[in-house]
């Protein structure tokens, strides 16, 4: 059951209305051919429902729905938002995490990296230290057995042995021996550049009094053509 309420602008058409509709039915006729019916009960408006205070009264409660419902969405957007954001976040945090992740493991590659570089930087420090170490024992002991062949060479001359004693001596006299000719060798490349330096000198001044020379010449050429000038213009003057 439903109740229907229609209002009337003048009074004639409400008789009409009820008048007609008084003791009518309402039909419906399914596809099936069933038929339902319902009584039409036609009466006065007694519950005042097209009054102005009940139409107030509706169109407020109306409102009031309206703004629940638009209260209502608001909240779900707000809430929906509010997980977007979450949900945004959440991700933009893994993302750092992430990047962060990646950033200390590149790190730590680059270090590891310069490590390795500087393990192997010191081996092959190590290892120039040790043929260097290598190479002077084996100078050394070049010039320890090319020190004894002198010795033994010496003695050979000499017919006689010589004792443990003179050695330092020996080697005494070779460091003298190579002082000396260090000294000669300085004394010879000090004459050679004292001879170069004298030469440049010589050099300069020859050019320079060539340079001298030719300025005189030109002055003395310049003094003949001028005095020749002044006998020719006396000469002229004259006759």
């Amino acid at each position: 059951l439903f109740e229907a309420y229609v209002q009337f602008v003048e009074y004639i058409s409400f008789m009409r209305t009820m008048n007609a509709l008084r003791n009518m039915k309402l039909v419906k006729k399914m596809k099936n051919g069933r038929l339902f019916e319902a009584a039409v009960k036609v009466d006065f408006d007694k519950s005042k429902h097209l009054s102005e205070r009940s139409i107030k009264r509706r169109n407020t409660e109306r409102e009031r729905l309206i703004s629940e419902e638009r209260a209502k969405a608001a909240e779900e957007q707000r809430k929906k938002d509010e997980e977007e954001a979450t949900r945004k976040a959440e991700e933009l945090e893994r993302k750092n995490r992430r990047i962060e992740r990646e950033e200390k493991r590149r790190l730590k590659r680059q270090k590891e990296k310069r490590e390795r570089e500087l393990e192997q930087q010191k081996l092959e420090e190590e290892i120039k230290k040790e043929k260097r170490k290598l190479m002077i024992a084996k100078r050394k002991l070049e010039s320890r057995r090319l020190l004894s062949e002198l010795f033994l060479r010496i003695e050979d001359k000499n017919g006689e042995p010589n004792s443990p004693l003179e050695e330092p001596a020996k080697e005494e006299d070779l460091k003298a021996a190579q002082i000396d000719l260090e000294a000669k060798l300085r004394q010879t490349l000090l004459k050679e550049q004292e001879i170069r330096l004298r030469k440049r000198i010589e050099a300069k001044m020859l050019l320079r009094l060539g340079e001298f020379e030719r300025k005189n010449c030109d002055e003395e050429e310049s003094g003949h053509s001028s005095r020749e000038n002044r006998k020719r213009k006396h000469e002229e003057a004259q006759s």
